[in-house]
């Protein structure tokens, strides 16, 4: 809990705050604009398919979660 009751300076205040301006703005323009939804999920998706290992045999949870600590 120490990090919620540091104190923080000016600057470090302005930088928090104008980092969620632009979260927010950058939402609504992907929220407005079809084609910017459809090529953020495009990308989104060729991450996940990227990251995903390729796998022929199906496993269960249980053998997914052993084989990541392994």
């Amino acid at each position: 809990m120490k990090a919620f009751s540091r104190t923080r300076t000016r600057s470090n205040l302005i930088s928090i705050h104008m980092k969620t301006i632009l979260i927010v703005v950058i939402g609504v323009l992907l929220w407005q604009s079809t084609d910017a939804r459809q090529f953020t999920s495009n990308i989104l998706e060729g991450a996940s398919e990227f990251i995903e290992p390729d796998s022929n045999r199906e496993e269960t949870i249980g053998e997914k979660i052993d084989s990541f600590f392994e």
